[in-house]
């Protein structure tokens, strides 16, 4: 999708990033619910696995994620094309497939609740937002393509 739409002619950042940051929002709620209730030890409970250590949960998806997704709002701002790249990830991983692994702990578990079914709900939504909103505002073929910034380059502005 991303070569298809927002690779050579990124969405105008004005419409795309307020719903990216409510979806990442929506995606902290997720991850706070799945801290709280010990998605870790479920999953290493589901799978007969050893857990994943609360401090490497913290560490890698409340953290380094954050930061990564907090980073690609500012790369969308400037119409980075890597940016763009990452928000599809987004979109479609956090956003999207892994809504379908939630619905599909609880009958693999055989359980009525599994940590994050609850609120996954909710990036699921905001990245089809997101989607829809991403698919509308790419620019045609034959458009201008977004200025290409010139970091590192002495004299060069973007």
């Amino acid at each position: 999708m991303w070569l298809l739409t927002t690779y050579r002619r990124p969405a105008h950042s004005g419409k795309i990033v307020p719903l990216y940051l409510v979806a990442f929002a929506a995606q902290v709620v997720y991850t706070a619910e799945v801290y709280i209730a010990d998605f870790s030890g479920e999953l290493a409970a589901l799978f007969n696995s050893p857990p994943l250590g609360i401090d490497a949960f913290v560490v890698s998806i409340m953290g380094i994620g954050s930061a990564v997704w907090i980073l690609t709002a500012v790369g969308l701002v400037y119409r980075n094309p890597f940016a763009n790249y990452l928000l599809w990830f987004f979109l479609v991983g956090p956003g999207v497939i892994n809504s379908i692994a939630y619905f599909a702990f609880p009958l693999i578990g055989g359980v009525s609740y599994f940590p994050g079914v609850i609120t996954v709900i909710l990036s699921t939504i905001m990245s089809i937002v997101v989607i829809v909103a991403l698919i509308r505002a790419a620019p045609r073929a034959g458009a201008t393509p977004a200025p290409r910034c010139c970091l590192g380059r002495s004299g060069a502005s973007c």
